[in-house]
């Protein structure tokens, strides 16, 4: 009886260490995760395409609904961009909230410090971006990465891969 004690307040403690606020968001295209609800509204106000999407106010059901709109607005927009539309086309967002952090999980990845912003994982499908940072044009560019991994069997040299990212990026 004496070890559940410490069990349990280990376990208790772990939960109370976890954020609270932690969510996902799952659209037609992608699954995006956030540990806080102040990162997604962050990365819902700078990410836009023109001519699109208003705030429908902060509640976090309309900043879901708005993200949810977007994720599958922007994977639209880059296919029809580069004219590639993979079949069962899937990826996944994590939102970080500075590019330290982004350079942490590229280090852990890659055991390499690039100081990006943002990247595409085609280890885990997973574009993971800096909020602080974040802009339309830089999370169209990750995704143009998403699209063109899932597109081609074999995957282009990165310098092929880099340019029509670049080239998405200039159309959006």
């Amino acid at each position: 009886m004496r070890l559940a004690c410490p069990l349990a307040a280990g376990l208790l403690l772990l939960l109370a260490a976890a954020p609270a606020t932690a969510g996902e968001i799952h659209s037609r295209y992608a699954t995006l995760s956030y540990d806080r609800v102040e990162l997604l509204q962050r990365f819902n106000s700078k990410v836009r395409l023109d001519g699109g999407f208003f705030s429908f106010g902060s509640s976090s059901a309309h900043v879901d609904d708005e993200v949810r709109k977007k994720l599958d607005q922007f994977a639209a927009r880059v296919q029809e961009i580069l004219d590639m539309r993979p079949k069962g086309f899937k990826f996944k967002v994590v939102l970080l909230p500075d590019r330290r952090r982004v350079d942490e999980i590229y280090a852990e990845q890659y055991r390499l410090r690039k100081g990006f912003i943002a990247f595409f994982s085609p280890k885990t499908n997973t574009i993971y971006i800096s909020v602080d940072d974040v802009k339309s044009r830089v999370f169209a560019h990750e995704l143009a990465h998403a699209v063109i991994h899932h597109y081609f069997n074999r995957a282009p040299p990165t310098k092929v891969h880099e340019l029509l990212a670049q080239y998405v990026e200039s159309q959006l």
